[in-house]
């Protein structure tokens, strides 16, 4: 786990962060133990048909960066950043 945040922190456009409030709000295995993370986010990135909200989850986060006005931030940190929301909000 700690090879993956470091390799989130490294390379944020590349490598999305797996944590265990990011593992739970997905409703993933723990981080140390979810070896396909990377592998679903890279294809539910690149995956074209409506998944959030009517577009594709690329475009819903791109738009919701932009609304933010988020420019700098790569798309996986919006992804990240939501999760953390979500899962604080929950608890």
């Amino acid at each position: 786990m700690a090879a993956g945040k470091l390799l989130a922190r490294k390379r944020p456009a590349l490598i999305p962060i797996e944590d265990s409030a990011i593992a739970e709000v997905f409703r993933r295995k723990a981080p140390d133990r979810d070896e396909g993370w990377w592998d679903d986010v890279r294809t539910a990135m690149q995956d074209d048909e409506p998944k959030a909200n009517g577009a594709p989850l690329r475009d819903y986060l791109t738009g919701l960066r932009g609304a933010a006005h988020l420019d700098h931030l790569p798309v996986l940190r919006v992804l990240g950043i939501i999760a953390w929301m979500h899962a604080r909000s929950a608890a």
